[in-house]
């Protein structure tokens, strides 16, 4: 449960229309990921390296700290970018 609210959880915020709303990773609090349906499946649209992209995959690295509690290190967030289909990645390092 602690991991769910510190690292690897997902919170759905709201609906955003038909076939479209948005979630928050844990891990990314102050990224918001679009899921909308888009010519038939649904695509999860994020801003890596301030461009609009497709998210593929996302990566956690945290250790274990007192009481076992997580701390997350970095986050990698890959994807495709919207405009030009290129590879697009990102680290993020927490505040």
């Amino acid at each position: 449960m602690v991991e769910s609210k510190q690292a690897y959880g997902i919170e759905s915020k709201e609906k955003l229309g038909e076939n479209k709303f948005r979630i928050v990773l844990a891990a990314l609090k102050d990224r918001d990921i679009i899921v909308e349906k888009i010519k038939g499946r649904y695509k999860a649209l994020v801003k890596i390296k301030g461009e609009s992209s497709i998210l593929a995959r996302v990566y956690v690295k945290s250790e274990d700290q007192a009481l076992g509690l997580p701390k997350v290190d970095y986050v990698e967030v890959f994807g495709r970018s919207v405009k030009t289909n290129k590879p697009v990645e990102e680290r993020i390092t927490p505040k």
